[in-house]
């Protein structure tokens, strides 16, 4: 007679083979993350058309309300291809709650001419967050103007540590803190 020892190892292998635990598990793609690419994908299809009705759908689109990733790519878009028409929406994320997103909406709101570009810069100066603080010399410097280099100084005497990186040369490029 032969006797068959089953020892806890073996049921539990027998389990995993049964149910599929021993499997790899595959990536499975969220729902929130599906909408953000649908979303973000929806954004770059209306930017690629200059047509008015693309201007409307964006808009209309962020005021409904969109995931932070797909409003960094819009406005990251919008850098690239500065949009009079989506000014209004540049200027309202411009106050998102998200740092992020702020840095992006003012870095594209600069990109709309000169005029915008002091009101950007006005606008990365008085934010409370020191990374869109941050971003305030190199708008000023990609813009320069008598009125952006005063708007510099006076940053740079209310805020210290900012004023203590530049002179250590410590700003780092735009793209890497974002």
């Amino acid at each position: 007679m032969v006797q068959i020892v089953v020892t806890p190892e073996v049921i539990c292998l027998a389990i995993a083979l049964a149910t599929g635990a021993a499997t790899p598990a595959t990536h499975r793609t969220a729902a929130t993350e599906r909408a953000a690419e649908h979303v973000t994908a929806r954004f770059e299809a209306w930017l690629a058309n200059p047509s008015p009705a693309a201007s409307a759908a964006i808009r209309e689109r962020v005021q409904l309300g969109a995931p932070p990733i797909a409003l960094v790519a819009l406005l990251e878009g919008l850098q690239s291809a500065p949009n009079r028409d989506l000014l209004d929406v540049v200027q309202s994320l411009a106050s998102y709650r998200r740092p992020q997103v702020r840095a992006h909406a003012i870095l594209a709101w600069a990109e709309l001419g000169p005029d915008q570009a002091a009101r950007a810069l006005a606008a990365a100066c008085a934010d409370l967050d020191p990374s869109i603080r941050r971003l305030a010399p190199a708008i000023a410097a990609r813009h320069p103007s008598d009125e952006a280099e005063q708007r510099i100084v006076d940053l740079l005497e209310r805020d210290p540590a900012l004023a203590q990186a530049l002179a250590e040369d410590d700003i780092v490029e735009i793209e890497a803190d974002l």
